[in-house]
């Protein structure tokens, strides 16, 4: 049987999600190619929970395999995890007011509170009174910020070196880790509370922490905090999770259009020309590490809505923004 080009494209966009998430499930029972690993701050976390962390637990949790040698879980959990998380504060709405920026790295445990703690610096409390009484309100409650963090780590791709991004506007707080849903869930799925996580031994090793009660219950405990006042929005594509929280002390200042996962997209194809006058479909490739299908759909939605023009033919074709 004889297949069109474009259904060729898109078995071939299905084997590679497959072999993606085939590869990510397995990242963290691969031997670290790193092990002169150091656990000096997960061990004081363990401590400070009353757990222990010698070898016996190591192996029950997963850090050392069958063969006594560290795997990729034991590797996040230390000292020389090679993963992290960049923080950044903007004044305004957008990137181009920049104030602040922090990056955190050493044991994952340790970047989760680093990150937490920072982005607490920034969290403003508006003070409202109500006759007599004093009422104060955070921009983002605490537990927001804890389970969008958490939601970033134990989700991501770790196959991937990029950082969790925690991005801070005036407006709103992103948080951007790299790895779509795991391939069969929708974004319905998770607002429903349906999850399949990830990084199984990671979410195992914060359940013994009590970091999470139980899993795929973050997205759910956003949502009840934003019941009577915003929308989060999240977002997912083939190589990331964006989770849009709105500053609940502010007051949207005009209806913009809504952030669907292809707006997102495009406007991170638009950002390449900040650094390039033109740019090809590889480049486009390479930014959402997918293939020339969704690579194509991406360009072509952007030349409708004449926000890029075409140049040359063939191999030197090439888009420049209008």
């Amino acid at each position: 049987m004889d297949l069109t080009k474009s259904t060729k494209e898109e078995l071939l966009e299905i084997i590679h999600r497959l072999l993606v998430e085939q590869k990510s499930s397995s990242y963290e029972k691969k031997h670290s190619l790193n092990q002169d690993l150091t656990f000096q701050y997960a061990q004081g976390y363990f401590a400070k929970r009353r757990i222990s962390f010698d070898k016996e637990r190591q192996v029950k949790l997963g850090l050392v395999s069958e063969d006594g040698l560290y795997t990729n879980l034991a590797l996040l959990l230390s000292d020389q995890c090679e993963h992290s998380i960049k923080c950044a504060i903007f004044s305004g709405e957008g990137k181009s007011n920049f104030r602040t920026r922090k990056e955190f790295s050493g044991s994952i445990l340790r970047q989760l509170e680093g990150a937490y703690e920072y982005i607490n610096l920034y969290n403003s409390i508006n003070v409202e009174f109500a006759g007599l009484e004093r009422a104060e309100k955070l921009d983002y409650p605490e537990i927001v910020i804890r389970e969008a963090l958490m939601n970033g780590v134990l989700h991501r791709d770790y196959n991937y070196s990029g950082s969790v991004l925690v991005n801070m506007f005036t407006d709103r707080l992103e948080v951007v880790s790299i790895g779509g849903l795991v391939d069969g869930l929708t974004i319905s799925d998770i607002m429903r509370g349906i999850s399949q996580t990830r990084n199984k031994g990671l979410a195992n090793v914060f359940y013994r922490l009590k970091l999470v009660e139980s899993y795929g219950t973050g997205i759910q405990r956003i949502l009840e905090c934003y019941e009577s006042k915003g929308k989060p929005q999240f977002i997912s594509e083939q190589g990331s999770f964006v989770a849009v929280l709105p500053n609940m002390n502010v007051k949207p200042s005009k209806v913009e259009e809504p952030l669907t996962k292809e707006l997102i997209t495009e406007r991170q194809v638009m950002r390449l020309f900040e650094n390039k006058e033109m740019i090809s479909r590889k480049d486009i490739e390479e930014l959402l590490g997918c293939s020339g299908f969704p690579a194509r759909k991406v360009l072509t939605s952007l030349i409708e809505k004449r926000k890029i023009q075409v140049v040359g033919k063939g191999r030197s074709t090439r888009y420049i923004a209008m």
